[in-house]
Protein backbone atom coordinates (compact mmCIF):
# COMPACT_ATOMS: atom_id res chain seq x y z
CA UNK A 1 0.00 0.00 0.00
CA UNK A 2 1.28 3.45 -0.94
CA UNK A 3 0.31 5.30 2.22
CA UNK A 4 1.02 8.83 1.03
CA UNK A 5 -1.05 8.48 -2.14
CA UNK A 6 -3.90 6.80 -0.27
CA UNK A 7 -4.06 9.57 2.32
CA UNK A 8 -3.85 12.27 -0.37
CA UNK A 9 -6.76 10.63 -2.21
CA UNK A 10 -8.75 10.36 1.01
CA UNK A 11 -8.23 14.00 1.92
CA UNK A 12 -9.09 15.10 -1.63
CA UNK A 13 -12.42 13.27 -1.38
CA UNK A 14 -15.52 15.10 -0.19
CA UNK A 15 -16.28 14.20 3.42
CA UNK A 16 -19.64 12.70 2.53
CA UNK A 17 -17.85 10.26 0.21
CA UNK A 18 -15.02 9.34 2.57
CA UNK A 19 -15.23 5.74 3.76
CA UNK A 20 -12.05 5.78 5.82
CA UNK A 21 -9.90 7.99 8.03
CA UNK A 22 -6.22 8.87 7.91
CA UNK A 23 -5.67 6.72 11.00
CA UNK A 24 -7.41 3.77 9.34
CA UNK A 25 -5.13 4.15 6.32
CA UNK A 26 -2.06 4.11 8.56
CA UNK A 27 -3.39 1.11 10.46
CA UNK A 28 -3.87 -0.79 7.21
CA UNK A 29 -0.26 -0.12 6.25
CA UNK A 30 1.11 -2.67 8.74
CA UNK A 31 0.66 -5.50 6.24
CA UNK A 32 4.01 -5.06 4.50
CA UNK A 33 6.24 -4.74 7.58
CA UNK A 34 4.36 -7.61 9.23
CA UNK A 35 4.96 -9.82 6.18
CA UNK A 36 8.67 -8.97 6.20
CA UNK A 37 9.01 -9.79 9.88
CA UNK A 38 7.15 -13.08 9.45
CA UNK A 39 9.24 -13.98 6.39
CA UNK A 40 12.40 -13.51 8.43
CA UNK A 41 10.94 -15.53 11.31
CA UNK A 42 11.16 -12.71 13.80
CA UNK A 43 9.48 -13.88 17.00
CA UNK A 44 6.28 -12.04 17.84
CA UNK A 45 6.38 -10.19 21.15
CA UNK A 46 3.88 -10.65 23.93
CA UNK A 47 1.20 -8.02 23.55
CA UNK A 48 -1.25 -6.59 26.04
CA UNK A 49 -4.67 -8.26 25.87
CA UNK A 50 -6.32 -5.05 24.63
CA UNK A 51 -3.95 -4.80 21.65
CA UNK A 52 -4.34 -8.47 20.80
CA UNK A 53 -8.13 -8.13 20.89
CA UNK A 54 -8.31 -4.77 19.08
CA UNK A 55 -5.78 -5.63 16.37
CA UNK A 56 -5.62 -9.43 16.10
CA UNK A 57 -3.91 -9.41 12.69
CA UNK A 58 -1.05 -7.33 14.07
CA UNK A 59 1.14 -9.94 15.71
CA UNK A 60 4.04 -7.50 16.16
CA UNK A 61 2.20 -4.59 17.77
CA UNK A 62 2.78 -2.18 14.89
CA UNK A 63 -0.74 -0.77 14.67
CA UNK A 64 -1.09 2.78 16.01
CA UNK A 65 -3.99 3.12 18.44
CA UNK A 66 -4.02 6.89 17.88
CA UNK A 67 -2.13 9.60 16.01
CA UNK A 68 0.26 10.20 18.92
CA UNK A 69 1.47 6.60 18.53
CA UNK A 70 2.81 7.60 15.12
CA UNK A 71 4.38 10.80 16.38
CA UNK A 72 3.46 13.05 19.35
CA UNK A 73 3.18 16.04 16.99
CA UNK A 74 0.32 14.32 15.14
CA UNK A 75 -2.01 14.21 18.14
CA UNK A 76 -3.43 17.74 17.71
CA UNK A 77 -3.74 17.64 13.90
CA UNK A 78 -5.51 14.28 14.15
CA UNK A 79 -8.06 15.72 16.56
CA UNK A 80 -8.42 18.87 14.47
CA UNK A 81 -9.08 16.82 11.32
CA UNK A 82 -11.82 14.86 13.06
CA UNK A 83 -13.39 17.99 14.56
CA UNK A 84 -13.29 19.85 11.24
CA UNK A 85 -14.89 16.92 9.44
CA UNK A 86 -17.63 16.69 12.08
CA UNK A 87 -18.21 20.46 11.88
CA UNK A 88 -18.63 20.41 8.09
CA UNK A 89 -20.85 17.34 8.30
CA UNK A 90 -23.10 18.99 10.91
CA UNK A 91 -23.33 22.27 8.97
CA UNK A 92 -24.34 20.41 5.82
CA UNK A 93 -27.03 18.47 7.65
CA UNK A 94 -28.33 21.68 9.24
CA UNK A 95 -28.50 23.33 5.81
CA UNK A 96 -30.47 20.34 4.54
CA UNK A 97 -32.83 20.59 7.52
CA UNK A 98 -31.80 17.13 8.73
CA UNK A 99 -30.74 18.28 12.21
Amino acid sequence: MEVGATIRDLLATDIDEQRSTPLSVLRAAIGFPTAVLLEHEVPAPDRPAFEADAFPEDVFGLTPANFADIHPDLHAPGLEWGAAKAFVHLRRREAEGRV
